[in-house]
């Protein structure tokens, strides 16, 4: 995911990255971490009944970490 090895570290210890995107800087981190996750939320200055974006490259993936409605889904 992070071609920088210091980026990737970061990510791995939970830490948090900067990274530009199309119109914005973004700001990520591990979204099964807790830690990481708190971190964004603190950073962004945003109350936590606002939910984050999490970025996926497959559907498997994205089965992993959330529950999808089964009759919504295109493939």
């Amino acid at each position: 995911m992070f071609r920088h090895s210091k980026g990737r570290k970061n990510i791995k210890k939970e830490g948090l990255v900067v990274f530009p995107t199309e119109t914005v800087y973004g700001i990520g981190g591990l979204a099964s971490s807790d830690r990481a996750v708190s971190a964004i939320y603190k950073a962004k200055g945003r109350p936590a009944y606002n939910p984050l974006i999490v970025h996926v490259d497959s559907m498997e993936q994205a089965e992993s970490i959330a529950t999808l409605p089964q009759k919504k889904l295109k493939t």
